[in-house]
């Protein structure tokens, strides 16, 4: 099987769940790192990046996505700008560091969001948000897109997480 048709299929598959659970208020994150960058203090991405950038755009667009969360630095804002002008949502910037505030705000909402982080926190917002044990993410690692489905009025706040790929 093709990658992309793989792709294709689990995100159709999980827009579906979500679709079938929205009685629920289930609320889903997607949270990725930022694409490719280049070398120095607060890089650009690179060509490539930019080109995954537009992808993560496209896989995204129907997603409902109502808020979109960004480090303040330029690979990251770089990464979430055409999913926000696509959608027309204003990127709020959330400071890596207070990774619990910005978890416990989470976990309060019933819309769909995207978070854009990194490597050292993206995979750290995941197991704060699913309470899952979810490995750390290798510094060369840029295409998996982590879901993660609370359903918050459910008997012990139940949570799913996928692993999909921007590739």
């Amino acid at each position: 099987m093709r990658p992309s048709y793989s792709l294709k299929y689990k995100l159709a598959s999980l827009f579906v769940l979500m679709f079938c659970c929205a009685h629920v208020q289930a609320a889903t994150f997607y949270l990725i790192r930022h694409a490719e960058k280049q070398t120095g203090d607060d890089p650009s991405l690179t060509q490539a990046g930019h080109e995954r950038a537009h992808r993560i755009a496209n896989l995204l667009a129907q997603a409902h996505i109502k808020k979109i969360y960004s480090t303040d630095y330029r690979r990251t804002q770089q990464t979430a700008s055409p999913l926000a002008q696509k959608l027309a949502v204003p990127i709020t910037t959330y400071n890596p560091k207070n990774l619990q505030q910005l978890a416990k705000k989470l976990r309060q909402s019933k819309e769909n969001v995207v978070i854009f982080g990194h490597s050292n926190t993206t995979p750290q917002l995941v197991r704060l948000l699913s309470g899952q044990a979810i490995p750390d993410m290798d510094e060369s690692t840029y295409h998996l897109i982590y879901q993660v489905i609370t359903f918050p009025e459910s008997k012990n706040n139940k949570t799913a997480v996928n692993v999909l790929s921007s590739q």
